[in-house]
């Protein structure tokens, strides 16, 4: 999930197999058995859920720390992976950081934000 989104229907197979598994336990038709809107039981335990992982976020999640590694560690081999991250994701990272110059050579001009206000 980190280095590849996997596509929306995996998700959905997956949270699917998750679902049967909490209310049924087993490899069952979940029809009539939820307890608990399948929405409300992926949120926080603090928010009343039952604390269940939203995949589409963590995949989010792991996408923002591969942007965050390539940027701050060029040495390593995984800098020069071409990386498959949403357009929410390079969005949400490109305003949420910023990079001080220095000598400019791990500033890109047009793509930084390297002014400040």
């Amino acid at each position: 999930m980190m280095a590849d989104n996997p596509p929306p229907w995996a998700r959905k197979e997956i949270d699917a197999i998750c679902r049967k598994f909490l209310w049924v336990g087993k490899d069952a038709s979940v029809r009539g058995k939820c307890m608990v809107a399948w929405n409300t039981a992926r949120r926080p335990t603090e928010l009343g859920g039952l604390g269940i992982t939203d995949l589409k976020l963590v995949g989010y999640a792991l996408q923002m720390r591969w942007l965050w590694l390539q940027k701050t560690d060029s040495s390593r081999a995984r800098s020069e992976l071409p990386i498959n991250a949403e357009p929410e994701v390079r969005a949400f990272f490109r305003a949420s950081t910023f990079t001080a110059l220095g000598n400019g050579m791990s500033a890109h001009f047009w793509d930084d934000r390297w002014i400040q206000g």
